[in-house]
């Protein structure tokens, strides 16, 4: 018989162990999870890809926009965690929240982590976004666009693209970030039923 999610989650893990499986389940799960998420994830993409065309043609859009991005993608990591655990979230909300500061630390680690594969992944789009900046200075100094009229539609696509793989690579951290809770919450499980053992063996040492 399968072992349950939660069977395979809480089990005491070192760091690397942690990562190792994180990754394994998400390599595992991943059609699974675009099957899941996939309303979730295109929000993510629309709108993060939202940004990055304001980026160039309207920065005044941009803060109120980046707010709606980061929204988006927090739903959608609520979306696959509770996918992965097999549970709604607000069910698991307390719970997490006893190991808060962990997973903020697996959080903004994670991010730091990606910051270089992500940058990599968006080269081709920057140097189009850079691209386009230089036309449009260009055209207000009075001189001819350099860009051709369909560029616009070619930066959004590949932004979109760009953008779906950053997703993609973001969810890793979710995953990280499941295994290390169930690694702590399998400490502090042992440490209770040990507190729990102590007390009973003082109070029949005590009995005696």
């Amino acid at each position: 018989m399968e072992k349950q999610p939660q069977d395979t989650m809480i089990k005491v893990r070192s760091i690397r162990s942690v990562i190792a499986a994180a990754i394994r389940l998400y390599a595992k799960r991943f059609w699974q999870m675009l099957k899941a998420s996939w309303l979730f994830i295109s929000l993510t993409v629309f709108t993060t890809t939202l940004v990055a065309m304001f980026v160039v043609y309207d920065l005044y859009l941009f803060m109120p926009l980046a707010a709606l991005a980061v929204v988006t993608e927090l739903l959608l990591w609520w979306k696959v965690g509770g996918w992965l655990g097999e549970r709604p979230m607000r069910s698991m909300w307390r719970p997490a929240m006893r190991h808060g500061l962990l997973l903020a630390v697996v959080v903004v680690c994670g991010l730091l982590a990606l910051l270089i594969p992500c940058a990599l992944v968006a080269l081709p789009a920057i140097v189009l976004t850079l691209a386009e900046w230089e036309s449009q200075n260009a055209v207000l100094l009075g001189d001819p666009q350099t860009m051709p009229q369909y560029a616009v539609y070619l930066t959004a696509g590949v932004w979109a693209i760009t953008n779906l793989l950053h997703v993609c690579l973001r969810l890793i951290i979710v995953y990280i970030a499941y295994f290390a809770w169930g690694s702590a919450e399998a400490k502090r499980t042992e440490r209770e039923h040990q507190i729990a053992h102590l007390s009973m063996s003082q109070a029949f040492t005590t009995g005696r």
